[in-house]
């Protein structure tokens, strides 16, 4: 399941270095890193998860796995 994290809206950069341009670009950037590192909680009515492993072999502790039809926890 994907977080909707909105990303930064670029404006274009100017033909010549400008460093202004470059730390704002920059802080941009770096608040948008920090927003798709944030754990949080996730409020939902429905989940749909894929692909899950079918083996807790490996996993970390925490992790989802399919249990031939069962969802459990590492």
């Amino acid at each position: 399941m994907t977080l909707p994290v909105t990303p930064p809206i670029f404006t274009p950069a100017p033909l010549e270095y400008d460093q202004e341009y470059m730390n704002s670009l920059i802080d941009e950037l770096e608040i948008f890193v920090k927003r798709l590192n944030t754990i949080s909680s996730v409020t939902a009515k429905t989940l749909r998860i894929t692909d899950l492993p079918t083996s807790s072999a490996g996993l970390p502790a925490g992790t989802l796995w399919n249990d031939s039809g069962t969802v459990k926890v590492a």
